[in-house]
């Protein structure tokens, strides 16, 4: 097959997870704006298109370049019926408009914007090709895994194919999959998800930061200081699965802040829907999304005095991730992670708290995170803003979404400690190799959850889209 070939197929494959993600944004959030569309599109469409891939394949339907075909056309026109149905029924409900945004871009800010998210895909797709599966994870576990799908036309494969049997959810391999079955991955076109991922959650925090009326210009830059962080730029192209785990994870929480703040359950569910294709991702990101969850629903209580039902925040997260566990539960309690989960009450119950392998971790993000090789400026620039914009917390002068956000970060970062915490329990000298291997990119959500909070506590606007629509009745 001609190189040309292979590259327009690939950009077919991205163009269609992504259209199919706009369908579905358009049938949820009913009349989404481009950056809605910009950034959602290809995260949702292709976590739910590969979610129905892994349903079917369970149910017995052989996968191949013909039955996805069917799978992507029937769910396609499906959600195509569904939009258009409910359109025709909208007008009788009396649909009131959410509230308005802040007024549109400059042209110059527009172009600024542009030339931002250009310049990194014409960098990074090409790097991210080019590099290939030549880092461990990628290649032993999600590529391998993915290929084996490919051949064998079943989602068991999975467990014999790569490392780690099934332990791991399987929407980056069945992603890779996709490019295997129709041109063989020659590129590999594969490895273009990943800065897919990365513009679509730079799009989407940019999109939060101006709904809480962040300046143009001050959303940019921290659109900027997020493309250019090294952490980012590297996981955009070796083709590991924490990334895509954070940009569900962050845009996840935004829009749940958001649907809250405005009693919104259309938003709700799409928070929920983002934080349940993050459990689809990585298992221990359900971690994220059953504490974010209760966290905020009890937050809009003690804030806003106020309870929202939990159907819409709780359904779509319960649904994906339940689905999963109940397929490879089996695997996941097998796991390093699960095995180590087992072993933490015997040991806590003969008296070895394992405070010191505590204290190791926040002393090793300590000094990493003043590696400005490692975490670029990040820490020292969030640092600052949140410093600066910490009296609107203090002096009670802050939003609900700020407050929101700020319990959000917190969340995010008590998470990756807590797991090291519990895996220290079944690790005795190779605890620290494996701090300094892996708690980087396991920190990513926390560290680009703090950007967001830093963002938005110093320039945010108090008031910002802070009032509930009538159109929000469940």
């Amino acid at each position: 097959m001609p190189v040309s070939l292979a590259i327009l197929i690939d950009l077919l494959i991205i163009a269609g997870l992504a259209g199919f993600g706009a369908l579905l944004i358009a049938l949820i959030l009913g009349r989404p704006g481009p950056l809605e569309y910009a950034s959602l599109a290809f995260p949702i469409g292709s976590g739910a298109f590969t979610w129905l891939l892994f349903l079917c394949s369970w149910a017995g339907v052989p996968l191949g370049l013909a039955s996805v075909l069917v799978v992507f056309a029937l769910a396609v026109g499906l959600a195509f019926l569904l939009r258009r149905l409910a359109r025709t029924a909208r007008p009788r409900k009396g649909r009131v408009p959410p509230p308005a945004s802040p007024s549109g871009p400059s042209r110059l800010h527009r172009l600024g914007l542009f030339a931002a998210v250009g310049l990194f895909m014409a960098i990074v797709a090409p790097l991210a090709v080019g590099r290939a599966h030549s880092y461990w994870d990628a290649a032993a576990g999600w590529m391998a895994k993915g290929y084996g799908i490919a051949l064998e036309g079943d989602v068991r494969a999975a467990e014999t194919w790569g490392a780690w049997g099934l332990s791991y959810p399987l929407n980056i391999p069945l992603q890779s999959m996709l490019f295997r079955v129709f041109d063989g991955d020659r590129l590999p076109g594969s490895m273009l998800v990943f800065p897919m991922y990365t513009l679509s959650m730079a799009l989407g925090i940019y999109r939060f930061w101006r709904k809480q009326a962040v300046g143009e210009w001050q959303s940019l830059i921290g659109v900027l200081l997020l493309l250019t962080h090294p952490l980012i730029l590297l996981h955009s192209s070796i083709g590991y699965a924490n990334l895509p785990t954070t940009v569900y994870v962050a845009l996840g929480a935004c829009w749940m802040v958001e649907g809250l703040a405005g009693q919104r359950h259309a938003e709700i569910a799409t928070g929920s829907l983002l934080l349940g294709f993050a459990a689809w991702t990585r298992p221990e990101a359900v971690g994220y999304g059953m504490l974010l969850v209760p966290g905020l629903l009890l937050l809009e209580r003690l804030v806003r005095r106020r309870w929202t039902s939990p159907l819409s925040a709780l359904f779509p997260l319960v649904i994906l991730a339940g689905m999963w566990f109940l397929f490879g539960g089996t695997a996941v309690r097998e796991s390093k992670l699960g095995g180590a989960v087992g072993t933490v009450l015997p040991t806590l119950q003969a008296g070895e708290f394992r405070l010191f392998e505590l204290y190791l971790i926040p002393r090793l993000l300590a000094e990493r995170a003043l590696d400005p090789r490692i975490w670029g400026y990040l820490f020292q620039a969030a640092g600052v803003l949140c410093l600066a914009g910490l009296p609107r917390l203090l002096l009670r002068r802050a939003s609900f979404q700020q407050w929101a956000i700020t319990l959000a970060t917190a969340i995010c970062a008590s998470i990756p400690i807590g797991i090291f915490y519990v895996r220290s329990f079944s690790l005795q000298e190779d605890f620290i190799p494996l701090l300094n291997r892996s708690f980087d990119r396991a920190f990513m959500p926390a560290a680009t959850m703090l950007l967001l909070l830093g963002v938005l506590l110093f320039f945010g606007s108090p008031g910002a889209a802070d009032q509930p629509s009538p159109a929000s009745a469940p």
